[in-house]
């Protein structure tokens, strides 16, 4: 019963924002837009360092120490 509640509200308050701001789609489109390019930007820099440290601790042979493969 209580996560109905909550669902309602969330639903309601979202309801009441979107009319009462001129023009939310666009403003959320473009905090959106903007999100999306960081996060990507991100990971993507994240998931090359990783891969860059996991082949130099292959490389060393201590790689087994870290993780178990």
């Amino acid at each position: 019963m209580l996560s109905i509640l909550i669902r309602t509200a969330l639903v309601i308050s979202t309801l009441i924002v979107g009319l009462s701001i001129p023009f939310f789609g666009l403003i959320l489109a473009l905090i959106g837009s903007l999100l999306t390019m960081f996060v990507v930007s991100y990971l993507s820099n994240l998931f090359s360092t990783c891969k860059t440290s996991l082949k130099y601790l292959k490389s060393t042979k201590t790689i087994r120490f870290y993780c178990r493969l």
